[in-house]
C-alpha cells in the first residue's frame, strides 16, 4: 500500500527547512556524524536525513529523540538557540582547531 503524502502549505514547509537545518547546525556544531545521532535518537540515518532536509515525515517521537540524542533542550531548539552547542564551537573556535583556509 502506498503511503499517502500529506498536503501541506508553503509556510509549514519552510518550518520544516527550517527546523532540518537547525537540527542539522546543531548536529555539526557537536561533531557529530549522522550516523551517530541516528544511532543515539534510535532512528535509520536515512530518517535522520529526511528530517535534515525539511521532509514532510517527521514525527514529534523522531524530533524528540533527535533532541535528546543532541542534548539539546526542545524549548531552546523552538526558541531558535543551541546553548551547549555554542559553548562547544567557541572551545574549538579559542582552542584553534578550526579549519582554516590556506593561501
Amino acid at each position: 500500500m502506498a503511503k499517502k503524502k500529506l498536503n501541506i502549505g508553503p509556510s509549514t514547509e519552510d518550518l520544516l527547512k527550517d527546523m532540518g537545518q537547525n537540527l542539522k547546525l546543531a548536529r555539526l556544531r557537536r561533531n557529530l556524524s549522522g550516523s551517530q545521532v541516528a544511532d543515539r535518537a534510535g532512528i535509520a540515518r536515512s530518517t535522520l536525513q529526511l528530517i535534515e532536509s525539511g521532509e514532510v515525515n517527521l514525527t514529534l517521537v523522531s524530533l524528540i529523540s533527535i533532541l535528546h540524542a543532541l542534548n539539546l533542550n526542545i524549548a531552546d531548539f523552538f526558541r531558535g538557540e543551541d546553548p551547549l552547542g555554542r559553548k562547544l564551537q567557541d572551545i574549538q573556535l579559542l582552542s584553534g582547531k578550526t579549519k582554516r583556509k590556506k593561501k
